[in-house]
């Protein structure tokens, strides 16, 4: 039987247990991606939205993959997308995405695990593509940025086995070696929200782990009201006695 480290399983036992937290954040930022009236110009922007979470875009390869996908007629539905973006299977969908002009391997899981998502809740599937499905069939990985390496680094000192705090050793780890699959990962994916408000940037240093007011009032569609903050920042407070 797989036996998962206590930090690992206490940790996503923590991020289940606060799942609601997160969905609605990310559910308001797939709902303002989908709010085009037309469900090609909603794909564009959601692809779109995704994109523009990188550090530098590279505008000229996006407008090329862009128009691109606009020409396949790729943005009418997820069957044509995966089959643009896979070559017609020759790869799976999260590496054939990555291996696309302007995209890479965070941001290709970005947007499957968006597609996660809308296929989650009617609500956004219902102003998307019907046939969206990415939750069977081991599509999902963990879009790891600089705020999940920081949090297994902090980790680090508690998991002798533990990852290398790359995006390919992150996923090697919570995937391959710990078998963590489809909505597990949607789940793991919560590290990024609790991450981002609980670190403040260091010169020359690591980033130190706390409560970080700024950060949390720059999350789109988190919760603004007094008892809301309250309530995240109390449980903030465990998920940091978790990880450092």
């Amino acid at each position: 039987m797989l036996q998962r480290p206590k930090p690992i399983s206490d940790l996503f036992a923590f991020l289940s247990q606060h799942h609601n937290i997160n969905i609605e954040v990310q559910h308001g930022f797939i709902t303002e991606s989908l709010s085009p009236s037309r469900l090609e110009d909603r794909a564009i922007l959601l692809m779109q939205k995704v994109l523009q979470t990188q550090s530098q875009p590279k505008l000229d390869p996006i407008c090329n993959f862009l128009k691109e996908v606009t020409a396949a007629g790729a943005h009418r539905s997820f069957k044509a997308f995966r089959d643009f973006a896979t070559e017609s299977g020759k790869y799976e969908l999260i590496d054939g995405l990555r291996r696309q002009d302007g995209w890479g391997p965070k941001t290709a899981a970005l947007f499957v695990r968006n597609l996660g998502y809308i296929e989650l809740e009617p609500t956004l599937k219902n102003k998307f593509w019907p046939d969206t499905s990415v939750l069977a069939g081991d599509n999902l990985r963990l879009p790891v940025d600089r705020v999940i390496t920081a949090v297994f680094e902090a980790l680090a000192p508690r998991l002798p086995e533990g990852p290398s705090a790359t995006i390919a050793g992150i996923n090697e780890y919570l995937h391959d070696r710990l078998c963590y699959r489809d909505q597990e990962l949607l789940i793991w994916d919560d590290l990024w929200f609790w991450g981002f408000i609980t670190q403040k940037n260091a010169k020359g240093g690591p980033r130190e782990h706390g409560w970080n007011e700024a950060k949390y009032w720059a999350v789109p569609h988190a919760p603004k009201d007094a008892l809301s903050i309250g309530r995240i920042k109390a449980t903030s407070d465990k998920f940091l006695e978790l990880v450092s």
